[in-house]
């Protein structure tokens, strides 16, 4: 999957009828970091784990068969970010004899969004819960003004994301948002409503019984405790589907969600127990590779589905 947005003009003959003007809408991109699309509601999910981005949905564009570019997060930001795919962009692991860090930075050379719509007179602004990897070390900061990394949950980033919007109300904006709520350890507040037993609040034990039970690939699988990480992370979803909420309901309340682009869609999914895998890394099933890809345009008021894969 490859999000990219172009703008271009040029002068009219004077003696051609005048074009329209170019719209130049605010864009935003949400990454919803490891978000399954099968357990969103739009996408048949049979929990009542994501109302506001279901609403949303219903007005905006639906790409049904949406699909990360790899099992992993800097590949496909990589390619969210310039375009290409990642053996095109170079932002990916490569093979190493010890332990390390061996993830390529994104070359500089790449046109990045940032920098596409920073020339085009744009404030740009990222604000990042991945502080793994979306640092400004990896050089995905290429092209922003403002490039804030903090690894919190997604209503504590919503506060820095509304004072940047309201110092810029009256500016051109694009802005970039990563959060990470769905990624370990999950975001597990409570969420009434969405499991029929109270979820396991913890910093990721639960998850690392599952993945000692699971990933040796043999035996059967425990579906109690599939159950119980499943339980915690559609409580991630939840939450993180307030968020999404609360950030439609800040550009409504300052009059610019008419006028703003808005893609919603994720770097990758998760395993939770499927194919004898537990999370997410090199492994490219369905679980991890299909992802939400829901895109509003500029005054878009109804919503459609688009069954092409993406």
């Amino acid at each position: 999957m490859i999000v990219a947005v172009a703008f271009a003009g040029c002068s009219p003959d004077p003696a051609e009828p005048r074009p329209e003007p170019r719209i130049m809408p605010n864009v935003i991109l949400i990454t919803l970091d490891t978000l399954r699309a099968d357990h969103l509601g739009c996408y048949g999910y049979d929990r009542p784990t994501s109302p506001r981005i279901d609403a949303f949905a219903e007005t905006a564009t639906l790409y049904r068969r949406g699909y990360a570019t790899s099992p992993w997060t800097v590949p496909t930001h990589g390619s969210l970010f310039t375009g290409k795919f990642p053996y095109e962009h170079g932002a990916h692991s490569f093979k190493v004899d010890r332990p390390v860090m061996n993830v390529n930075r994104l070359p500089l050379e790449h046109l990045t969004l940032a920098e596409a719509l920073k020339s085009e007179g744009y404030q740009t602004g990222a604000f990042i819960a991945n502080n793994g990897y979306l640092t400004a070390g990896s050089q995905f900061n290429q092209g922003f003004d403002t490039y804030h990394v903090e690894r919190v949950y997604a209503d504590t980033l919503n506060e820095r994301i509304f004072a940047w919007l309201d110092a810029r109300r009256d500016k051109r904006f694009f802005i970039f948002i990563n959060h990470i709520d769905t990624h370990r350890p999950y975001n597990t507040a409570p969420r009434p409503g969405i499991t029929d037993r109270p979820v396991v609040r913890d910093q990721g034990q639960l998850l690392d019984r599952l993945y000692a039970a699971v990933m040796p690939g043999t035996g059967p699988i425990p579906s109690d405790l599939v159950a119980r990480v499943t339980d915690q992370y559609d409580t991630a979803v939840a939450n993180v589907d307030a968020a999404i909420g609360s950030l439609l309901d800040k550009l409504e309340s300052m009059g610019i969600y008419d006028r703003t682009l808005i893609v919603l869609t994720s770097d990758h999914g998760e395993y939770i127990g499927e194919h004898h895998l537990v999370e997410h890394s090199k492994d490219v099933y369905q679980e991890v590779l299909w992802v939400p890809l829901i895109v509003k345009g500029v005054g878009q008021t109804s919503g459609k589905a688009i069954e092409d894969i993406t």
